[in-house]
């Protein structure tokens, strides 16, 4: 996914679902790639989960390669493994509770473009 300039919504999730939730682990195939994040002005879009799973957001695998680096955006459910649904390219240190996230139900829309 990649924004325009100026603030920018990347909607991973609706009321309704998870976009690139398949239930079914950490394929980095079905799961979403933002390109341009800038936590000073973008939102990250989640669908707010009421079923008892989190999300996560840890350093990506290569993460540690160079001056490379992502991080990634998990789905955390009980019994079963991580789910991966967006990587986050050139960003650290992303913060759930930074106001960058908003979740579907939060009500407020955004100014700026939405890219799903």
């Amino acid at each position: 996914m990649l924004g325009g300039s100026g603030h920018d919504t990347f909607v991973l999730g609706d009321v309704a679902e998870s976009y690139y939730d398949n239930k079914g682990g950490s394929d980095v195939s079905d799961a979403g790639l933002i390109v341009d994040f800038n936590p000073d002005e973008d939102f990250i879009q989640l669908k707010k989960l009421t079923d008892g799973s989190t999300y996560v957001v840890a350093p990506g695998p290569n993460s540690t390669a160079g001056n490379e680096y992502t991080t990634d955006i998990l789905i955390s459910r009980p019994n079963q493994p991580l789910e991966l649904i967006a990587s986050v390219q050139s960003v650290k240190n992303l913060n759930l509770n930074d106001s960058y996230f908003v979740t579907s139900l939060d009500g407020n829309k955004k100014s700026g473009i939405y890219i799903y």
